[in-house]
């Protein structure tokens, strides 16, 4: 199993990283930093997402491979069920929570089947339902929203739809747009300083 952190969300002023079992939450107010450890989730190879200002887990490996979220305070702390859980648990997602929706892309289901499938849970009446998928099965993705889009690597490719499209389709066909590859694979996508920018890279995973 690898240690590398492979999945992280910001909130406010704290960022929250998940490296294996182990989740770990950093805050930054006027220059005072402190770096803390979480309550371990049940799963792996887990997506992070706040939903309703909740740190929520989005799939994995484990007993409870959909969503469970971060309740209690101190010492009570706990990862619990909280919301619906998504209707094809997986692995190795990509999320990311708009104003109104959780979206959910891509993984592998029982460990072995790589998918396209996107599935999104509106953040108010925390229904969920099926959007379009992705063009490729795709695992280890990472996602990032820009300019009311969402763009998505899988590997080198890059995927983008705009939101509205995505969560309100008023047409039928593909929604989702390849632009330029990257010259790197497995990078991860953040959008910064009104910039989408690609950073670091892996070799030799796949």
């Amino acid at each position: 199993m690898s240690s590398s952190c492979a999945a992280s969300v910001v909130y406010g002023n704290s960022a929250f990283f998940a490296c294996g079992h182990r989740v770990y939450s950093y805050w930054n107010i006027s220059g005072n930093e402190q770096w803390s450890r979480l309550p371990n989730n049940p799963n792996v190879e887990f997506g992070l997402a706040v939903i309703d200002g909740l740190v929520t887990s989005v799939g994995g490996d484990g007993p409870t491979n959909t969503l469970l979220s971060l309740t209690g305070e101190g010492e009570k702390k706990e990862w619990s069920n909280v919301f619906p859980p998504m209707p094809t648990p997986r692995k190795s997602v990509a999320c990311v929570t708009t104003e109104e929706a959780l979206v959910v892309a891509g993984g592998t289901v029982n460990g072995v089947y790589m998918v396209g499938i996107v599935e999104v849970m509106n953040t108010n009446t925390k229904e969920w339902a099926t959007v379009a998928s992705l063009p490729q099965g795709s695992m280890f993705l990472s996602a990032a929203l820009f300019q009311d889009a969402l763009y998505i690597r899988n590997r080198t490719s890059v995927f983008t739809c705009s939101i509205p499209d995505l969560l309100h389709p008023q047409r039928m066909g593909s929604l989702w747009k390849e632009i330029s590859s990257l010259p790197e694979d497995s990078s991860t996508l953040v959008a910064f300083g009104g910039h989408l920018l690609a950073v670091g890279w892996l070799h030799g995973f796949y």
